[in-house]
């Protein structure tokens, strides 16, 4: 569990009050986090995207996106292989995996993961 700086707080009588009132301050658990985050908007592309834009605005960029991914996979043609680790619901193997790299996302979230496999079931996804 990683946890959170906050420079010039800490050991200061602020944070000493803070952690007393709030104990779970200065911890945050990213599994929790985007576990929680995937199964309440699963099939949403903010799931993985920018909760602050639309969702029009998520659904640009990831299109934007696609491109960008079918671009680099041409580059990387000489490689036989693509590891995504935080592939979230696979957005990017389709593209691999139609330029005929084997394809394995990695993700903390089981939702992310069981939707990736069903989004592009030629990858290899691995909850981790």
């Amino acid at each position: 569990m990683k946890k959170l700086k906050l420079p010039g707080i800490r050991g200061s009588g602020l944070w000493r009050r803070a952690r007393r009132l709030m104990p779970g301050i200065g911890r945050f658990d990213q599994e929790k986090y985007w576990v929680r985050r995937h199964a309440r908007l699963q099939g949403d592309p903010r799931s993985v995207g920018n909760l602050g834009k639309s969702l029009e605005q998520n659904v640009m960029a990831e299109e934007r996106l696609r491109g960008l991914i079918a671009h680099s996979a041409r580059i990387l043609k000489p490689y036989a292989s693509v590891l995504d680790i935080g592939c979230g619901y696979g957005r990017a193997a389709g593209a691999f995996c139609d330029a005929g790299y084997d394809y394995t996302g990695i993700d903390i979230s089981p939702v992310a993961i069981a939707a990736a496999r069903n989004r592009e079931p030629r990858g290899l996804f691995i909850v981790g």
